[in-house]
């Protein structure tokens, strides 16, 4: 953690030099503050208030023993995942496409260490339909459910190979009607992941599962009242409140739902939460990401499906209050969708990678690390070799 803060007090003093450090690079509209009386903070956008803070680019990695050669940096990518990696520490990114189609292109799994930013591949040939992926952190188990034919795959991240589970039954998904969209999310406290809904734009599945991995078994769950169907939505888990944290979504038809849903596994139930204060306008294809220290939940970005990426926008949201607050952030990454994001305890820091920063089929990707801090409330850019 000392070693983090160290880098990025040597990149900020060398951009403001001049010297040393990549240059600062411009972004899009960094935010400046209008106070309201509410329990959120609103902000609007100033693009001459907006600077860029970066760390030079990592160097080669090295290899796992047993791995293909591992190249200096992973590809640019939408729809990767990120995941905590208990084992080493470090954050595991799975997956992802080169550009939109039904097949995740992109097998290939990998080791970020947020120490120096050092890439090292993993493992390649994730399930070929694999869409949604979670980290079951007590069996360090990486779980994948697969599309088309629906199949449930592990990672033995120790050995970097991935394995078939056979369980007597699991969450529906054809190739008429593919379960994309729905990311797994680790409830620690029930040592569960937690699926819900999912879809495409002709059928949207309406039920919420959980995944032992410890016995290779789903539950199929009977909630008295759920969210709407959709897909494409973020999930976090507020660890302090045991509860799995859905936002936005597709779903398949015009409705803007804003309000934050909470999950508890041992009640079996889902509560909707009034947003009169936080984002007024849903996304799709966003993340979120719980930090502990705060116990609050970051929320940044996204995307319409048929109107292309929101501007950017760093939220906090706290479940114990269900109050919103806009961050007033000096650095931010661009606006961008379809990224991989996730808390990381090495650091205690929210990392993201990649995504499509313009419209769901321009191809406009980013092949970036960003920093979120929550002890500064800022961005910091660690960019790819290529820049």
């Amino acid at each position: 953690m000392r070693r983090f803060r160290t880098l990025l007090a040597i990149a900020l003093v060398a951009g403001a030099c001049g010297g040393g450090a990549s240059e600062a690079t411009p972004e899009p509209a960094s935010p400046t503050v209008e106070t309201t009386t509410t329990t959120a903070t609103a902000v609007k956008s100033d693009p001459a208030a907006t600077t860029t803070t970066t760390l030079p680019p990592a160097a080669a990695t090295t290899e796992v023993a047993g791995s293909q050669p591992a190249s200096m940096w992973p590809t640019a990518r939408i729809h990767p995942t990120l995941l905590p990696d208990p084992m080493s520490g470090r954050m595991l990114m799975v997956g992802g496409l080169s550009r939109m189609g039904r097949v995740m292109d992109l097998r290939d799994a990998w080791l970020l260490n947020t120490l120096d930013f050092e890439w090292t591949h993993l493992a390649d040939g994730a399930p070929r339909d694999a869409f949604n992926f979670g980290i079951d952190t007590e069996s360090a188990q990486v779980v994948a459910f697969n599309l088309m034919p629906a199949e449930t795959w592990t990672l033995d991240i120790a050995a970097g190979e991935w394995r078939q589970q056979t369980p007597a039954e699991q969450p529906e998904s054809t190739s008429t009607n593919p379960r994309f969209g729905t990311p797994l999310t680790y409830d620690a406290e029930s040592d569960r992941l937690i699926l819900f809904a999912g879809g495409s734009p002709w059928h949207m599945y309406t039920d919420t599962w959980a995944y032992d991995a410890n016995t290779a078994t789903w539950e199929l769950m009977a909630p008295e009242s759920s969210p709407t169907p959709r897909a494409m939505y973020a999930t976090a888990y507020d660890a302090e409140s045991d509860r799995v944290l859905l936002w936005g979504g597709f779903t398949g038809t015009d409705e803007n739902d804003v309000q934050m849903w909470a999950y508890d596994y041992n009640t079996d139930t889902w509560e909707a939460l009034p947003n009169p204060d936080g984002p007024q306008q849903h996304a799709e294809r966003h993340g979120m990401a719980y930090i502990p220290a705060f116990d609050k939940t970051l929320l940044y970005s996204g995307m319409l499906e048929d109107e292309g990426v929101l501007p950017a926008a760093t939220w906090y949201y706290d479940y114990n209050t269900n109050t919103w607050t806009e961050l007033v952030v000096e650095t931010s990454p661009p606006a961008l969708a379809m990224y991989g994001m996730a808390y990381d305890d090495a650091t205690a820091t929210v990392v993201l990678y990649g995504g499509e920063m313009t419209s769901k089929n321009a191809g406009n990707l980013s092949r970036d690390v960003w920093v979120f801090d929550p002890a500064t409330d800022n961005w910091t850019k660690i960019p790819s070799p290529e820049q």
